[in-house]
């Protein structure tokens, strides 16, 4: 907490992280004019509608993208703490519109009605034709134009302290299970990693350990002398021949 100690000052190193994707932002914006004033003549009026349809169909998808960028560094940098279900992206729009850990609401509901319109809503079955495919994605852009100026003075409005506000008692609630759940995935990758714990099957818990030192398939015998005649002919260049380019 610094300057007054009924307001909330936001870290200055952490919201430079949201202000780096909203610039980004800008990016995906050009690139998604620039495949639509892209010029199609010689295509047939159906082929031109679909390749349109393609191009913007991409580009919008970068667009909520950095969209999901910027409200994934609000919520880290606000809250700490980020949505980790199927559905994360409608949890954090949620969880930035409410009062997070104690701080005032930083979207107001029309920004987070637009930002779901910009992600658009996909059909259990595919769209294919390609007027209904524009359609939809001009209804995506058109809500995505909107939302990003709005999000933009939402982030300003953030550099001089906001109110304090009682915390958000669903996003209390769900803290521990979202830390468990962090925790639990960081161990599975450091078991995944490379030189992570060799693991023993049981039923074979006085063989060799399974790995690239013993051989590639574990144990004695064979296998493990096939193993080791195989790392003494990768020395010599694979079997007499020249020894294969590294790519």
């Amino acid at each position: 907490m610094k300057g007054q100690e009924s307001e909330i000052e936001i870290d200055t190193e952490r919201l430079l992280a949201v202000r780096l994707r909203l610039d980004g932002l800008k990016t995906r914006f050009d690139r998604l004019d620039r495949y639509d004033g892209e010029d199609l003549t010689g295509l047939t009026e159906e082929l031109a509608r679909r390749v349109r349809a393609d191009a913007l169909e991409m580009a919008m998808n970068g667009v909520e993208r950095g969209f999901g960028g910027v409200v994934k560094a609000l919520c880290l940098a606000l809250d700490g703490t980020l949505p980790d279900d199927e559905d994360w992206y409608a949890a954090a729009l949620t969880q930035l519109a409410r009062t997070g850990r104690g701080r005032a609401p930083v979207l107001s509901a029309g920004l987070v009605r637009l930002l779901e319109r910009a992600s658009g809503e996909f059909p259990d079955i595919p769209v294919m034709d390609a007027g209904e495919r524009l359609r939809i994605v001009d209804a995506r852009r058109a809500a995505a134009r909107e939302a990003w100026p709005l999000l933009e003075a939402a982030v300003r409005a953030l550099e001089v302290p906001i109110s304090p506000a009682p915390p958000d008692p669903d996003l209390i609630a769900e803290e521990q299970g979202r830390l468990e759940r962090a925790a639990a995935r960081r161990a599975a990758m450091r078991r995944a990693a490379p030189g992570g714990p060799l693991r023993v099957r049981p039923e074979r818990a006085g063989a060799r350990p399974v790995g690239p030192r013993h051989g590639g398939s574990g144990g004695d015998g064979a296998g493990g002398a096939a193993g080791a005649l195989g790392d003494r002919r990768r020395d010599r260049g694979c079997g007499g021949g020249r020894a294969r380019p590294a790519f």
